[in-house]
């Protein structure tokens, strides 16, 4: 993780760990159901101007923002009742590092 700032360059870590984590359970569902899911995208890299870092955060958090809502949506509403569970269980992860992230905007 190239950062400069030490704080981001630690939350960096922890969310690719957990991202990782969360991804792989996803793939054993989708396995299980023969189900095809598109490859995780790649980061976008800093633009050639403004802080790499700060960009780092505002794109992390609105990410996260999304993935957040749209995790309570399925847990509330979902039809796959496997995929409402890992929704339901997934989302306290999410949550935990949407706060780290704004944590890093408060800096």
């Amino acid at each position: 993780v190239h950062a400069r700032r030490e704080d981001v360059r630690t939350t960096a870590q922890v969310l690719l760990a957990e991202q990782l984590e969360v991804r792989r359970r996803l793939e054993l569902i989708a396995h299980r159901k023969g189900w095809h899911i598109a490859p995780a995208a790649a980061g976008a890299e800093p633009s050639a101007t403004g802080d790499a870092d700060q960009q780092f955060v505002d794109r992390q958090g609105r990410a996260l923002a999304r993935a957040v809502e749209r995790f309570r949506e399925h847990a509330r509403r979902g039809v796959d009742t496997e995929l409402q569970t890992y929704a339901r269980a997934t989302l306290p992860a999410l949550e935990h590092e949407l706060e780290l992230v704004r944590e890093l905007r408060r800096d």
